[in-house]
């Protein structure tokens, strides 16, 4: 299952109390939307758009600080400097472009849904360009699905030399995968010659499993492909902490590449299971732009744990 229990739920929910509390009424009015309005929960994206919710310029210094306790208590602390790095990057983008579409990391924006607490369900997002993190609690139980996190650029060098590349392991492991691979398996993997301008599943509600998923099986591989398919895994379920085991395993999973092998050339490769669906693609602006989403097929938002909590729910009431 991927979920979290106990402390991180605890904590999450501490700081989204907080969070709130913090607001007057117009913010609330803005940031906070009823658990039950589905459509607004799960409208999510990644582009650069008005972001619904309370955007970060509009908050105080002590009100932005509790939404990075909010996002350090949602993702492990790797995954949190992923993103600290992915906000950031906002102003070298604004500079590259000569500042024209005036970006800023603070037009981020956080909504709440319903009220944090233990006894009823409820989530969060901090949703911005090239970030969306959409966790749900139920019954003390923590999901963070779907879960995006990009980059662009996705890597700024000086003399040769990386200065920032926050997404460095989901390329560099994927890439020594497909070497990794004996030519039959790296021809299964390989499904195109060409990498799609975009994950192909961009901000879809849900994702299903494919009833026969493309690439190479996971229960193919052996040696180092089996080693390093294990540790690209271990970089996505890392990104929530405590890891969830079940969220690593390589069961039923296939791996599947598109476009270049090469560094530097545009690249796409897709993780599939019947618990998992990875997205990764970096393709424009000279592939230095990079996409990247973690789901959960069928339990996005957190549709399992709520199923569950219904259903126990009806139980009682009889």
């Amino acid at each position: 299952m991927a979920a979290l229990t106990t402390q991180p739920a605890q904590r999450l929910t501490v700081a989204a109390s907080d969070f709130v509390r913090s607001l007057n009424g117009h913010q609330r009015a803005t940031a906070v939307f009823d658990f039950g309005d589905v459509v607004a929960r799960r409208g999510w994206h990644y582009v650069p758009r008005d972001h619904p919710g309370l955007t970060m310029v509009r908050m105080d210094a002590d009100q932005r600080k509790t939404v990075h306790q909010l996002l350090a208590a949602t993702l492990s602390p790797a995954a949190y400097a992923q993103a600290v790095m992915i906000l950031a990057l906002e102003d070298v983008l604004d500079e590259r472009e000569g500042g024209r579409r005036g970006r800023r990391p603070t037009d981020a924006a956080v909504s709440v849904f319903g009220d944090p607490g233990f006894a009823v369900p409820w989530g969060w997002r901090l949703e911005g360009h090239h970030i969306a993190v959409n966790a749900t609690v139920v019954d003390g139980t923590l999901t963070v699905t779907p879960l995006f996190l990009g980059a662009n650029p996705s890597r700024v060098q000086h003399a040769g030399v990386d200065v920032v590349r926050p997404l460095a392991p989901e390329e560099d492991i994927a890439r020594a995968l497909l070497q990794a691979l004996h030519p039959a398996q790296r021809k299964a993997a390989m499904v195109a010659p060409d990498a799609p301008a975009d994950i192909l599943t961009t901000n879809a509600v849900e994702v299903s499993p494919s009833a026969a998923p493309s690439g190479v099986a996971a229960g193919d591989l052996d040696g180092d492909a089996a080693a390093l398919l294990a540790r690209l895994l271990s970089v996505y379920a890392g990104r929530v902490a405590p890891v969830d085991p079940s969220l690593g395993d390589p069961t039923g999973v296939y791996f599947a590449w598109a476009g270049s092998a090469d560094a530097g050339q545009p690249h796409y490769y897709r993780l599939e299971g019947p618990h998992l669906f990875v997205e990764y693609d970096n393709t424009q602006n000279d592939a230095n732009h990079v996409h990247s989403v973690w789901r959960r097929p069928g339990d996005d938002f957190g549709r399992g744990l709520l199923a569950r909590h219904r259903a126990a729910e009806r139980g009682a009431a009889l």
